[in-house]
């Protein structure tokens, strides 16, 4: 079995990588023996970013450190001791989403804070935010054995903080929010149900059944056939709701 790290082993200044561990044991007695480890933490710490894994590697794209990254960096879970940089993003961007589909890692939506400087996340006048950040439409798609990014269809809509999961080789972006004009002319952040889905086959996204209610900030993944969204009650944001289409 391999032992656990204890929580005073973590680096300083980095964001460390958590993996859950199992023993080579049968189901009953593994179940009793799972520990959490930590892993050597990423060259650039950040949040808001995406991760996605192709063959036994991890892929970190994108996030948030005192402004919007394009840093992007790759750990070798098997091998690796450390995390390796790779092909920065074209363009920075958090809270977007990221997946890996037939041996690449698409990234797409999110925004970015370009235009942005420090003090204008204090501000508080309506719109002001809105008005300045730059939603992302772009989807970037990496290719691991070129270390290299090229650009796929434009999402329908923009969209950021919103749930991402893979099913049938299908990229599916849920809910979210978007800044949106209203009948006033004023930028105004939106929470959104409508759901999308990207082909990497045909490159193209497509419009799919939306969700009962507006949600952010949300989770996914797919099991069985079905697309789960784990979602944050909306006023308490203590229980969780469970979902499906």
């Amino acid at each position: 079995m391999i032992s656990s790290a204890t929580a005073h082993l973590r680096p300083s200044g980095v964001l460390p990588l958590f993996i859950l561990l199992a023993a080579l044991t049968p189901p009953l007695a593994q179940a009793q023996s799972l520990s959490w480890s930590w892993e050597p933490g990423l060259i650039q710490q950040r949040s808001q970013l995406g991760a996605a894994e192709i063959n036994g590697k991890i892929y970190a794209v994108g996030g948030y450190y005192s402004y919007t990254r394009s840093e992007s960096e790759v750990y070798d879970v098997v091998f690796g001791s450390s995390w390796q940089s790779i092909s920065p993003l074209p363009i920075s961007r958090q809270a977007g989403g990221v997946a890996a589909v037939d041996g690449k890692v698409y990234a797409f939506g999110g925004y970015s804070d370009a235009n942005l400087k420090a003090a204008d996340w204090m501000d508080d006048v309506p719109g002001y935010w809105e008005a300045k950040m730059d939603q992302v439409a772009a989807v970037h798609i990496y290719d691991p054995n070129t270390d290299t990014w090229s650009e796929g269809a434009r999402m329908i809509t923009p969209r950021m903080f919103f749930a991402t999961a893979v099913l049938d080789g299908k990229i599916y972006t849920i809910g979210g929010s978007a800044v949106q004009t209203d009948s006033t002319g004023q930028k105004k952040t939106t929470v959104m149900s409508t759901v999308e889905y990207y082909d990497p086959q045909t490159n193209s996204w497509s419009a799919t059944a939306s969700l009962p209610e507006a949600r952010t900030t949300a989770a996914a993944t797919a099991a069985n056939g079905k697309v789960y969204l784990v979602v944050p009650e909306k006023v308490t944001m203590r229980r969780l709701v469970l979902t499906w289409f």
